[in-house]
């Protein structure tokens, strides 16, 4: 009797089981498209590099990558909200359409608030299959079996994990904040020139081998704990027409912490600047500043055929998005440089920059080693000095004339240019201290456990 009640228990165990994953399947994906990042809808096409022609950009993509999200019924709500303002001001005080104007007001939100976090958890759900399933396939792909891979574990990489560490410690700290406490990343008055130094963001850049540097680099460059957690891992960029064209795809790369930069938009765009405010929310982010695949082991090769002469010699060969990032930063920002060898065969591209072929290829061996932190201050003090104080950018979105603010002058640039020297000048030294350490001491360890 008790082996059959046992048994009876674990039937009703499993049915529970697949009922929940079953009831949990339609919800996960719901949350993964409607919390997926919205690309640039305001123009005719959707971008691309000065040597390709833009693919238009058409009614019935614009009308799909709006269909179903969250950014687009933000903006519906808020419309919703001065309308019924505006009505308010019409009606007499303490009507009664005053007070059922109201009355259906508060249960909107009441039902938005709810959908929200029930979409909100099947986004988390997704976010952590695309995990699993991303890290399942770095392991067997490099881990040994069709290729391998070494860290360099010195106090750079260390002094690394434990700022990604103290970001989620500085998250929960923020979170149990707002319950009654200011926040240490609130950063209200945009155009102070004084930054949070109470709560940091970190910004790591790294040299662009290959097409699936990320999130490969980081599959293996992170501690378990940390790369199956959604909390933990960086956000970054893809260009829209590549990740963001097709709904299904913009889900997926949005639940792995992606979002749309268009190229050839320039770095006063919306969507820098939707990027920026990562940093602003004390978040971790990364950028390839190249720009482009370069897989001859030299920063930045070829850089002029993205830029004019001029453009490039001014600005040098990485992009200068991520100097404007740094500048306007309202919060105090590790920028940590990242250099690995050995990507660029395991998805090899022909000289016209196609993929040779579809599958990665193995039998290489990816060396990765982390830089110490680059310094900015004393570039931005000598800027501010002179010209005065630089506008800090916002962790809220919708701030009014954010985006003019985010229009960069003629000097601002000059400093862009100088701070995206430095960080190409350390990448360059990663790059050489590569070089002289061709062969891996005992210093590199393979996995990290």
């Amino acid at each position: 009797m008790a082996q059959q009640s046992t048994r009876g228990a674990s039937f009703f165990v499993r049915a529970a089981a697949r009922a929940t994953a079953v009831a949990a399947l339609p919800l996960t994906i719901a949350g993964a498209l409607y919390h997926r990042p919205q690309p640039d809808l305001e123009q005719d096409d959707w971008g691309g590099p000065m040597h390709y022609s833009p693919k238009p950009l058409t009614e019935e993509q614009r009308n799909s990558a709006r269909w179903f999200s969250r950014q687009a019924d933000n903006e519906q709500r808020q419309e919703s909200l001065r309308l019924h303002e505006k009505l308010k001001n019409l009606a007499k005080p303490k009507s009664r359409a005053h007070e059922e104007g109201d009355t259906l007001m508060d249960r909107n939100i009441m039902f938005d608030e709810f959908q929200e976090r029930m979409l909100a958890q099947g986004h988390r759900i997704f976010q952590y299959f695309i995990l699993g399933a991303c890290n399942a396939t770095i392991w067997i792909g490099m881990g040994g079996m069709y290729n391998s891979h070494e860290i360099l574990q010195d106090s750079h990489y260390h002094n690394l994990i434990q700022l990604v560490r103290r970001l989620k410690e500085q998250k929960i700290a923020n979170s149990v904040a707002r319950l009654g406490f200011s926040t240490t990343c609130s950063n209200e008055g945009i155009d102070t020139a004084k930054k949070s130094t109470s709560s940091v963001a970190l910004l790591t850049v790294s040299n662009h081998a290959s097409t699936i540097d990320d999130p490969v680099l980081f599959g293996l460059l992170l501690p378990t704990d940390i790369k199956h957690d959604p909390d933990y891992i960086r956000w970054t960029l893809c260009s829209q027409e590549i990740c963001f064209k097709k709904t299904a795809l913009a889900a997926i790369f949005g639940a792995g912490k992606i979002m749309p930069i268009r190229r050839g938009g320039g770095i006063d765009q919306p969507l820098l600047l939707r990027f920026a405010q990562k940093i602003a929310s004390c978040d971790w982010v990364h950028v390839f500043p190249e720009g482009k695949v370069v897989q001859s082991g030299q920063l930045g090769e070829n850089y002029l055929g993205t830029r004019s002469v001029e453009d490039a010699n001014e600005i040098g060969r990485l992009k200068w998005g991520v100097g404007k990032i740094i500048a306007h930063s309202p919060v105090d920002v590790h920028v940590i440089p990242i250099h690995h060898k050995g990507m660029e065969g395991v998805v090899p591209q022909l000289s016209t920059g196609e993929i040779k072929q579809l599958h990665p290829e193995g039998g290489n061996y990816v060396k990765l080693r982390v830089g110490g932190r680059i310094q900015f201050d004393d570039l931005i003090d000598e800027h501010e000095k002179k010209y005065g104080a630089l506008s800090k950018y916002s962790a809220e979105v919708n701030v009014p004339d954010e985006q003019q603010r985010w229009q960069s002058t003629n000097v601002e640039r000059k400093l862009y240019s100088r701070i995206t020297h430095r960080i190409e000048m350390a990448l360059k030294q990663l790059e050489m201290n590569s070089r002289a350490d061709p062969s891996m001491t005992s210093s590199y360890l393979s996995l990290v456990k």
